[in-house]
């Protein structure tokens, strides 16, 4: 999926991630006690990359794949993936070019021609439902537009602004709401990620090396690092944490300022990384490191500053994980477990802590409060947390479970997998959309339409 907004957290169940945990725990302890056996360090940073953006979302998620957040492919527990990468490069030309730049590691191009990717079609008439809104009571049939995909290339999709994005192992292209190529540049990649923030979008592979950022239609920065990245992220102003695979340490974590200017590096000796992310300030960020003690998994937040020194731990409850860490535009931090939602000020000082029954997403929105997709007694609710508010609201109560979330600044995407439902800023339900299909992840965007992806093609639906 991609993250992100792949902004988007998606989480897994129990009864998936419990045993997981359990055979990672063991495989460290063996590894502290007995120092024979060897263990890759890449499959932790994997869930993060569901988890976080995806995408995350495909940012989202997930996250997000903070599945957040972001677009992607639903990092096979909702979100955004924020993965994506650009082992390709090669030289676009600086006139007439939205791409524009140099890349070091050869082959391919950033610009605008007139040129789209095979696959788009007029797809087949869908029926949009209303619910709320202007839409209610309304019955209407849309033409979906449908770009096919092959699902062995690890494609992620995620809407960007006015754009939609595409990334396969070996192209990536970013796509006007004309079908237009208006910027596009030629990879190598083992599974992309991409995640979205602000005016930013982070594309990366996950398990290779390989990176790069657009802002609008306009590559800002690339890279090759040294070692295969884990997971990665970037903030509304453009700050970049690559979580890597570190030799002789479990990870470390690089910290980019906005134009990819390398402002430091951490080294983790002890535990394994899941994720990271700067601060919107770009004074500070937070590591998320999977923890054992003894047969026990456990999380710990590690707060740093520029210099970098530390300055504040969270950690989590035993046998607590957590699953998604968020950054919100006011610089407060939002947490989930798999039951567990946790709000944080920037000072460390816990706001709100609930517990539900699980809880399968999460992302920013509206900016600055936190929407989150739970199960509690039998119901699968969305609900918005504010810090200036005890307690939670409830946006909307579903008739199945959520599958993933994904967030617009205008707009909260609810994916119910054959159901999709878009929420505005205030509340209000913008319209629901019955699919023929079932979809992994998606967004909405006024500039563009609605995203619906499936195992087979990416949907786009017209808001009118």
């Amino acid at each position: 999926m991609s993250a992100n907004d792949k902004t988007n957290v998606a989480i897994r169940r129990n009864s998936v991630l419990r045993p997981v945990l359990m055979v990672l725990a063991v495989f460290a302890v063996s590894l502290l006690t007995v120092g024979v056996l060897s263990f890759s360090g890449v499959e932790i940073p994997y869930f993060s990359a569901a988890f976080d953006n995806l995408a995350a979302l495909y940012a989202s998620g997930n996250n997000v794949n903070d599945a957040g957040s972001g677009g992607g492919s639903n990092n096979n527990g909702g979100g955004s993936s924020s993965g994506g990468g650009n082992s390709g490069g090669g030289s676009s030309s600086s006139s007439g070019n939205s791409g524009g730049g140099s890349s070091s590691s050869g082959g391919g191009s950033g610009g605008s021609n007139s040129n789209t990717p095979a696959g788009w079609t007029g797809g087949t008439p869908s029926e949009l439902m209303g619910s709320g809104g202007a839409w209610d009571g309304v019955e209407i049939r849309l033409t979906a537009l449908s770009l096919s995909y092959d699902v062995s290339e690890e494609t992620e999709f995620c809407l960007y602004g006015k754009y939609l994005a595409e990334c396969s192992r070996d192209s990536f292209y970013l796509l006007d709401k004309d079908r237009t190529d208006v910027f596009h540049k030629y990879v190598d990649f083992t599974k992309p990620m991409l995640y979205k923030r602000g005016d930013y979008l982070l594309v990366c592979d996950l398990g290779g090396r390989s990176a790069f950022v657009l802002k609008g239609a306009k590559l800002v920065w690339e890279d090759n690092f040294t070692s295969s990245i884990v997971n990665a992220s970037i903030n509304k102003n453009g700050y970049i944490a690559v979580v890597l695979e570190a030799e002789g340490y479990r990870n470390s974590v690089k910290i980019l300022a906005p134009m990819g200017k390398a402002m430091f590096d951490w080294v983790v000796a002890d535990d394994y990384v899941i994720s990271s992310e700067v601060a919107p300030s770009g004074k500070e960020l937070v590591i998320n490191r999977l923890k054992t003690s003894g047969v026990s998994v456990y999380s710990g937040l590690e707060f740093l500053d520029t210099n970098p020194e530390p300055f504040m731990m969270i950690e989590s409850g035993e046998d607590e994980v957590f699953l998604g860490v968020r950054y919100l535009d006011n610089n407060m931090i939002a947490i989930v477990s798999e039951n567990v939602f946790h709000l944080y000020s920037e000072q460390g000082e816990l706001l709100i802590q609930e517990k539900f029954d699980s809880i399968m997403a999460m992302c920013e929105f509206p900016r600055g409060k936190v929407s989150i997709a739970v199960r509690q007694n039998n119901r699968a609710l969305v609900m918005e947390f504010d810090a200036g508010a005890p307690k939670g609201r409830v946006l909307y109560i579903a008739d199945r479970p959520v599958i993933n979330l994904s967030a617009d600044n205008e707009y909260l995407f609810v994916n119910l997998g054959h159901e999709v439902t878009v929420i505005k800023e205030n509340g209000d339900i913008a319209l629901s959309l019955t699919l023929d299909s079932e979809a992994l992840y998606g967004g909405a965007s006024e500039k563009f339409g609605i995203l619906a992806v499936t195992k087979k093609s990416a949907d786009i639906y017209p808001f009118e």
